[in-house]
């Protein structure tokens, strides 16, 4: 009975396994090899996990995941837009934002007075003629909805650069026509240095023959404002050469993105023990900030904490150095505030103390973002503030607040902010905008 049975069934059961087995086959090379149909399917699982992934903003939580635009973040300010505070004062400066607007359904990319809020341009980001021609594929920014002109950068004409965030970088000209696209995994900060060349954060496929582990190896690049990589700078080599091994691979359990360099702040100007040529790089997963001189591939001085998994590095007059603190713990895929603010220091290579002057009008404002944000130390002592998480910006002094813009949840905005850039008067050329 049993051996009739068993002939009856064994060819199905054999078909069976013989079934399965070639879909695991066909699996497995789908997924290492992009046979068919790997180019119709990894688009739509990229999009996907982008969705429910949420852009690189805090973490939601699943149901936040299926209400909230993907560039959206829970609300945080009940109110939106611009903010005068202080009404004896008047902003003389420029910002360069760059924001998701629902009435174009995409990111955009304006110029505007602060004095009025006034938008002067407006650059409308080919992002689909991007994404075609840049390959870089990471699941969150380089998709259309989740798109980001990160940091961008003025340039001569009405010219902008930016990259995603982790994807190519780009150049449009005023007319927000692609002028050039440098295909490679850019990331972060974007400034300009003495020669007039652009320094920027990359992953480079590189490995270190003299690390035995896996390691996601990150450079700055210097790139010709017409679209060529000209140098670029291993950060981990840079560490190891000059003697901060143990840094880089000793301290507690070694992870493969143990860099997250967010800042290459190029030096301008002679002060103190820095020259001109310097870079100032902040290296956020060793909680680490150093000044580098290429010239010679030396660490002029380096410093770890008191901030923790910082973001933005300057260089100031007096010849001291602000540092934007997210001050957050990263507890494997939580994060947790150390404090309930974050804090800007001021830091003093040459007598190696540190200073906190804003900390008072920063606790009265709950300021406090955790994986993004910004600082700078403006002329007359004011400290311009991109709280990134919040959707909010800040102009404070030690004892008051100048203004506030929040980019909130309205009808034509989402509320992310991508890295919104601070101008003088003195450092922007409108001379080719026709108003």
């Amino acid at each position: 009975m049993f051996s009739k049975i068993l002939k009856t069934y064994l060819p199905i059961i054999a078909a069976f396994y013989l079934v399965a087995a070639s879909f695991a086959i066909w699996g497995y090379a789908v997924s290492r090899y992009n046979v068919f149909p790997a180019s119709i399917i990894k688009p739509r699982i990229r999009e996907v996990v982008a969705f429910l992934k949420g852009g690189d903003e805090e973490r939601k939580n699943k149901l936040q995941r299926i209400q909230y635009h993907r560039q959206e973040i829970p609300r945080k300010f009940d109110i939106s837009g611009f903010h005068k505070i202080n009404q004896s004062f008047d902003d003389p400066g420029y910002l360069l934002a760059s924001y998701f607007k629902k009435e174009y359904g995409q990111t955009v990319i304006e110029l505007i007075r602060i004095q009025d809020f006034k938008v002067l341009y407006q650059w409308l980001v080919p992002i689909e003629e991007i994404l075609t021609l840049g390959k870089k594929t990471d699941l969150d920014t380089n998709s259309y909805e989740g798109y980001r002109a990160q940091h961008p950068l003025l340039l001569e004409e009405g010219s902008v650069v930016f990259s995603s965030g982790n994807g190519p970088l780009v150049r449009l000209d005023a007319q927000s026509k692609i002028e050039w696209i440098i295909d490679r995994s850019f990331h972060h900060s974007i400034e300009r240095d003495h020669n007039g060349n652009l320094l920027v954060p990359v992953f480079t496929p590189d490995s270190i023959e003299s690390i035995p582990v896996s390691l996601c190896n990150e450079s700055y690049a210097v790139v010709l404002p017409q679209g060529k990589i000209l140098q670029e700078y291993p950060v981990a080599k840079i560490l190891m050469d000059n003697g901060y091994e143990g840094l880089l691979l000793g301290v507690g359990k070694h992870e493969e993105e143990c860099l997250h360099l967010n800042d290459a702040q190029p030096i301008l100007q002679n002060l103190k023990e820095a020259k001109i040529g310097d870079v100032a790089l902040s290296i956020r997963h060793l909680s680490t900030v150093l000044l580098y001189r290429p010239e010679t591939n030396q660490v002029i001085w380096l410093k770890t904490g008191p901030w923790l998994n910082q973001h933005d590095i300057n260089l100031l007059e007096t010849g001291d150095y602000s540092v934007f603190g997210n001050d957050i713990i990263r507890n494997g895929d939580h994060l947790v505030p150390k404090n309930t603010i974050s804090e800007i220091y001021i830091y003093d290579p040459t007598t190696n103390t540190v200073k906190m002057p804003y900390h008072g009008m920063l606790k009265q404002l709950n300021m406090l973002t955790t994986t993004q944000g910004s600082s700078r130390i403006l002329p007359n002592g004011d400290v311009y503030i991109e709280e990134t998480n919040s959707q909010r910006i800040l102009r404070i002094s030690p004892e008051q607040v100048q203004w506030i813009f929040v980019n909130g949840i309205t009808e034509k905005t989402v509320g992310a902010l991508h890295w919104v850039r601070y101008y003088t008067p003195e450092e922007i050329d409108l001379s080719w905008l026709k108003e």
